[in-house]
């Protein structure tokens, strides 16, 4: 853990280089920038789970699958899967290889 304490009168731009110094030292940034994170996998992951319960919940002959309803389940889940699928889609699309050292 990297940490620092502030002096007195010390300017926070001052203090917040000699954290990065002290982070870079430590090698965190090295292990930051070998690695990448997308957040497009889970969110694709967690709408497509949801959209399948959603699914589920809209199938013929359930309290939730009524032709007359404003609302209808099957259109949720067309929408939630088309979502889910971009979110796939924004993934592939910024995936970089990362270079083992």
């Amino acid at each position: 853990m990297v940490e620092i304490t502030l002096k007195n009168n010390e300017p926070f731009e001052k203090a917040l280089r000699r954290f990065k110094k002290k982070w870079e030292k430590a090698g965190i940034l090295r292990e930051v920038k070998k690695r990448k994170y997308f957040p497009w996998f889970f969110l694709g992951m967690i709408m497509y789970i949801l959209s399948f319960i959603i699914w589920a919940q809209g199938k013929p002959n359930s309290s939730y699958c009524n032709p007359d309803s404003f609302i209808q389940l099957h259109a949720i889940w067309h929408l939630m899967t088309a979502f889910s699928t971009w979110c796939f889609f924004k993934f592939f699309r910024t995936e970089k290889l990362i270079n083992s050292e």
